[in-house]
């Protein structure tokens, strides 16, 4: 459920939305801002996607769209842990005590799109969170025996930011479709 207030030259949305962004069908480095939900793993697009609560707007001035999206919540993937009847299992089920908390969960990010008359060019940014954990660290602990000695593994989401270029061009019945992006990440 997300409200809509449209504008005259664009709109801003505020709820639990799905964002579209990039341009590659289906696995697109630039679609960052959704979580996943592996249930639906074999389905495709958006029926894979889980809704973020977020504040999103579209600009249209002229040949350019600038678009923007702000979440103050980390929206994790939806993974089948555990569960008996989903065939596919992960091969690592933290318990919430081994995941480092996000500190500050303040996502956003934005485009800028110019349209041409042969199709359209777009810059990304994004500035958030991994979807899913990464092992962050093992702790050993030992004590006097060795029979006291355990370990106790770490994972946390690695904060991530992201610059992207993407576009579609049409040469007559052809249609050429690109993505590049580069990820910094860091970890806790």
């Amino acid at each position: 459920l997300y409200l809509t207030w449209r504008l005259i030259k664009g709109e801003i949305r505020i709820g639990k939305q799905i964002h579209l962004w990039g341009n590659t069908d289906g696995n697109s480095p630039i679609d960052n801002l959704n979580a996943y939900d592996y249930y639906y793993l074999f389905e495709s697009g958006a029926d894979q996607k889980l809704g973020s609560f977020s504040t999103s707007a579209d600009f249209y001035l002229g040949n350019w769209k600038l678009g923007l999206s702000i979440s103050p919540i980390h929206h994790t993937n939806r993974l089948p842990i555990n569960d008996p009847e989903f065939t596919v299992g992960l091969p690592v089920s933290p318990r919430s005590s081994q995941v480092i908390e996000v500190e500050n969960p303040l996502e956003i990010g934005g485009f800028i799109t110019k349209s041409f008359n042969k199709g359209d060019v777009t810059i990304t940014y994004f500035d958030g969170y991994d979807r899913i954990f990464n092992l962050a660290g093992i702790n050993l602990f030992s004590g006097i025996n060795s029979d006291d000695s355990y370990l106790d593994t770490l994972f946390s989401y690695r904060k991530t930011s992201l610059f992207g270029m993407g576009g579609v061009l049409f040469f007559g019945d052809l249609t050429l479709r690109f993505e590049y992006t580069q990820f910094n990440s860091w970890d806790p």
